[in-house]
Protein backbone atom coordinates (compact mmCIF):
# COMPACT_ATOMS: atom_id res chain seq x y z
CA UNK A 1 0.00 0.00 0.00
CA UNK A 2 1.35 3.59 -0.86
CA UNK A 3 0.57 6.31 1.33
CA UNK A 4 0.69 10.00 -0.57
CA UNK A 5 -0.35 13.46 1.66
CA UNK A 6 -1.60 16.44 0.45
CA UNK A 7 -1.90 19.34 3.01
CA UNK A 8 -3.86 17.12 6.01
CA UNK A 9 -5.42 14.83 3.38
CA UNK A 10 -4.49 11.33 2.66
CA UNK A 11 -4.40 9.35 -0.57
CA UNK A 12 -4.32 5.65 -0.13
CA UNK A 13 -3.47 3.36 -2.42
CA UNK A 14 -4.34 -0.20 -2.34
CA UNK A 15 -6.06 -3.30 -4.09
CA UNK A 16 -6.42 -4.87 -0.52
CA UNK A 17 -10.12 -5.13 0.87
CA UNK A 18 -9.61 -1.83 3.56
CA UNK A 19 -12.61 -0.80 5.46
CA UNK A 20 -14.91 1.09 3.96
CA UNK A 21 -16.29 3.21 6.69
CA UNK A 22 -12.84 4.53 7.34
CA UNK A 23 -12.84 6.52 4.02
CA UNK A 24 -14.31 9.66 2.95
CA UNK A 25 -13.73 9.04 -0.67
CA UNK A 26 -13.36 5.71 -2.64
CA UNK A 27 -12.02 5.64 -6.37
CA UNK A 28 -11.66 2.68 -8.52
CA UNK A 29 -9.00 3.42 -10.87
CA UNK A 30 -9.78 6.74 -11.48
CA UNK A 31 -8.87 8.81 -14.93
CA UNK A 32 -5.27 11.19 -14.80
CA UNK A 33 -8.47 13.67 -15.64
CA UNK A 34 -10.60 12.65 -12.26
CA UNK A 35 -7.02 12.25 -10.25
CA UNK A 36 -6.31 16.23 -11.18
CA UNK A 37 -9.81 16.68 -10.22
CA UNK A 38 -9.10 15.25 -6.99
CA UNK A 39 -6.01 16.75 -6.40
CA UNK A 40 -7.06 20.52 -6.94
CA UNK A 41 -10.03 19.83 -5.16
CA UNK A 42 -8.03 19.42 -1.64
CA UNK A 43 -6.18 21.82 -2.43
CA UNK A 44 -9.12 24.22 -0.95
CA UNK A 45 -7.97 25.24 2.76
CA UNK A 46 -11.22 25.45 4.02
CA UNK A 47 -12.03 21.37 3.40
CA UNK A 48 -11.65 19.38 6.53
CA UNK A 49 -9.21 16.80 6.74
CA UNK A 50 -10.12 13.91 4.24
CA UNK A 51 -9.17 9.90 3.49
CA UNK A 52 -9.25 8.88 0.19
CA UNK A 53 -8.62 5.26 -1.11
CA UNK A 54 -7.70 4.62 -4.86
CA UNK A 55 -8.82 0.85 -5.61
CA UNK A 56 -5.73 0.12 -7.92
CA UNK A 57 -2.82 -1.83 -9.08
CA UNK A 58 -0.39 -0.50 -6.16
CA UNK A 59 2.82 -0.42 -7.74
CA UNK A 60 1.18 0.50 -11.16
CA UNK A 61 -1.09 3.45 -10.23
CA UNK A 62 1.56 5.00 -8.05
CA UNK A 63 4.04 4.48 -10.73
CA UNK A 64 1.38 6.57 -13.15
CA UNK A 65 1.44 8.98 -10.57
CA UNK A 66 4.73 9.61 -10.71
CA UNK A 67 4.49 9.95 -14.36
CA UNK A 68 1.56 12.39 -13.56
CA UNK A 69 3.53 14.92 -11.52
CA UNK A 70 7.04 15.87 -11.64
CA UNK A 71 8.95 14.21 -8.88
CA UNK A 72 11.06 16.02 -6.29
CA UNK A 73 13.04 14.42 -3.80
CA UNK A 74 13.98 15.91 -0.71
CA UNK A 75 16.20 14.16 2.21
CA UNK A 76 15.70 15.30 6.10
CA UNK A 77 16.44 14.07 9.53
CA UNK A 78 15.16 12.65 12.72
CA UNK A 79 17.61 14.22 14.87
CA UNK A 80 18.71 13.67 18.51
CA UNK A 81 21.04 14.91 20.50
CA UNK A 82 23.16 13.08 23.28
CA UNK A 83 20.18 13.23 26.02
CA UNK A 84 17.65 11.47 23.65
CA UNK A 85 15.92 14.31 22.81
CA UNK A 86 14.25 14.86 19.66
CA UNK A 87 14.72 18.22 17.34
CA UNK A 88 11.52 19.52 16.18
CA UNK A 89 10.85 22.61 13.74
CA UNK A 90 7.44 24.93 14.14
CA UNK A 91 6.98 25.90 10.25
CA UNK A 92 3.80 27.65 9.40
CA UNK A 93 2.05 26.86 12.83
CA UNK A 94 2.85 22.84 12.16
CA UNK A 95 5.42 21.30 14.52
CA UNK A 96 7.58 19.36 11.38
CA UNK A 97 11.13 17.70 10.69
CA UNK A 98 14.08 19.10 8.76
CA UNK A 99 14.08 18.97 5.32
CA UNK A 100 14.97 20.04 1.66
CA UNK A 101 15.27 19.53 -1.65
CA UNK A 102 18.16 17.51 -3.23
CA UNK A 103 20.60 19.07 -5.20
CA UNK A 104 22.33 17.81 -8.12
CA UNK A 105 25.49 16.20 -7.50
CA UNK A 106 24.95 15.21 -3.97
CA UNK A 107 23.67 11.81 -2.36
CA UNK A 108 20.08 11.99 -0.41
CA UNK A 109 21.96 11.29 2.92
CA UNK A 110 24.63 14.88 2.32
CA UNK A 111 21.07 16.05 1.42
CA UNK A 112 19.80 15.14 4.78
CA UNK A 113 22.79 16.42 6.41
CA UNK A 114 23.01 19.48 4.58
CA UNK A 115 19.38 20.32 4.97
CA UNK A 116 19.46 19.40 8.99
CA UNK A 117 22.52 21.86 9.06
CA UNK A 118 21.55 24.79 7.28
CA UNK A 119 17.71 24.96 8.95
CA UNK A 120 18.90 24.22 12.61
CA UNK A 121 22.49 25.07 12.63
CA UNK A 122 23.17 21.55 14.42
CA UNK A 123 26.47 19.91 13.42
CA UNK A 124 28.63 16.57 13.95
CA UNK A 125 25.90 14.57 12.45
CA UNK A 126 26.02 11.20 12.15
CA UNK A 127 22.95 8.91 10.43
CA UNK A 128 22.12 6.09 12.36
CA UNK A 129 19.57 4.23 10.31
CA UNK A 130 16.82 4.92 7.64
CA UNK A 131 13.16 5.55 8.07
CA UNK A 132 10.18 5.23 5.58
CA UNK A 133 10.33 7.44 3.01
CA UNK A 134 6.89 9.95 2.76
CA UNK A 135 5.16 11.27 -0.11
CA UNK A 136 3.01 14.31 -0.52
CA UNK A 137 1.34 16.79 -3.20
CA UNK A 138 2.01 19.98 -3.39
CA UNK A 139 1.76 22.93 -5.96
CA UNK A 140 5.48 23.38 -7.32
CA UNK A 141 5.76 27.10 -8.87
CA UNK A 142 2.52 27.06 -10.31
CA UNK A 143 2.43 23.36 -11.57
CA UNK A 144 1.85 19.93 -9.24
CA UNK A 145 4.50 17.65 -8.01
CA UNK A 146 5.12 14.99 -6.03
CA UNK A 147 7.66 15.06 -3.05
CA UNK A 148 9.23 11.98 -2.29
CA UNK A 149 11.27 12.48 1.38
CA UNK A 150 14.07 10.10 2.15
CA UNK A 151 14.28 10.26 6.50
CA UNK A 152 17.00 9.51 7.93
CA UNK A 153 17.73 8.87 12.12
CA UNK A 154 20.80 11.13 12.63
CA UNK A 155 22.37 12.09 16.52
CA UNK A 156 24.07 15.27 16.88
CA UNK A 157 27.49 16.36 18.71
CA UNK A 158 26.85 19.77 18.32
CA UNK A 159 23.74 20.79 19.31
CA UNK A 160 23.27 23.39 21.95
CA UNK A 161 23.35 26.33 19.75
CA UNK A 162 20.47 25.43 17.62
CA UNK A 163 18.36 28.16 15.98
CA UNK A 164 15.56 28.06 13.62
CA UNK A 165 16.59 29.35 9.80
CA UNK A 166 14.02 32.19 9.62
CA UNK A 167 14.14 32.72 6.03
CA UNK A 168 12.98 29.35 5.66
CA UNK A 169 9.89 30.31 7.97
CA UNK A 170 10.56 28.36 10.84
CA UNK A 171 9.50 29.82 14.19
CA UNK A 172 10.98 27.99 16.35
CA UNK A 173 12.71 24.98 17.16
CA UNK A 174 12.72 22.91 20.56
CA UNK A 175 14.67 19.29 21.73
CA UNK A 176 11.51 16.91 23.31
CA UNK A 177 11.42 13.35 24.47
CA UNK A 178 9.19 11.63 22.08
CA UNK A 179 7.02 9.34 23.85
CA UNK A 180 3.37 8.12 23.39
CA UNK A 181 1.45 11.07 25.65
CA UNK A 182 3.09 13.51 23.57
CA UNK A 183 2.37 12.50 20.20
CA UNK A 184 -1.61 12.71 21.12
CA UNK A 185 -0.85 16.26 21.42
CA UNK A 186 1.39 17.21 18.63
CA UNK A 187 -0.08 19.51 16.03
CA UNK A 188 1.65 18.39 12.77
CA UNK A 189 1.10 16.68 9.55
CA UNK A 190 -0.22 13.49 8.45
CA UNK A 191 3.64 12.29 7.28
CA UNK A 192 5.28 13.68 9.79
CA UNK A 193 3.03 11.84 12.50
CA UNK A 194 3.70 8.67 9.78
CA UNK A 195 7.71 9.16 11.02
CA UNK A 196 7.11 10.23 13.97
CA UNK A 197 5.39 6.70 15.03
CA UNK A 198 7.91 4.26 13.00
CA UNK A 199 10.61 6.37 15.71
CA UNK A 200 8.67 5.30 18.87
CA UNK A 201 8.29 1.96 17.52
CA UNK A 202 12.30 1.65 16.76
CA UNK A 203 13.38 3.48 20.02
CA UNK A 204 15.89 0.78 21.05
CA UNK A 205 17.78 1.28 17.60
CA UNK A 206 18.44 4.53 18.55
CA UNK A 207 20.48 4.26 21.81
Amino acid sequence: MYKIFQREHAIYISNDQLNLDDFDIVLNNPTKRVLEQLVMNLDDLRKKPKKIWIRANEQEYFDKIRFLFREIKAGGGAVFNPLGELLLIKRLGFWDLPKGKWQKGETIEECAIREVEEECSVFGLQIINTLIPTFHLYNYRGKWAIKKSIWYTMISQDWKLAKPQLEEDIEEIKWVKLDDAFMQDLYTYPAIREVLTELLSRREDIF
